[in-house]
């Protein structure tokens, strides 16, 4: 509970635009875009390994994490302002 008051004093000393500069010192929401990726490559792949060695597992989910940075690259969507 000590952190927390102290993170809220923190937060309540930097003015207006507290809560994003708390942010963005302490890398708040960094988990959700771990978590995400995770849930996306096992979406898209499955959970199991095929490979029974560590080294091939290491390499498989090398191999895994850049078709699925391939697939984003090629997959994002590109975006104007309308004005």
């Amino acid at each position: 509970m000590a952190e927390r008051n102290a993170a809220t004093r923190l937060i309540k000393s930097y003015s207006e635009d507290g809560m994003k500069r708390w942010k963005r010192q302490t890398n708040y929401g960094k988990r959700s875009y771990v978590e995400s990726f995770f849930s996306r490559l096992k979406q898209t792949f499955g959970f199991n390994f095929r490979n029974k060695s560590e080294i091939n597992r290491g390499k498989e989910l090398l191999l895994k994490c850049y078709l699925l940075n391939q697939f984003t690259d090629i997959g994002m969507a590109k975006f104007e302002m309308a004005t």
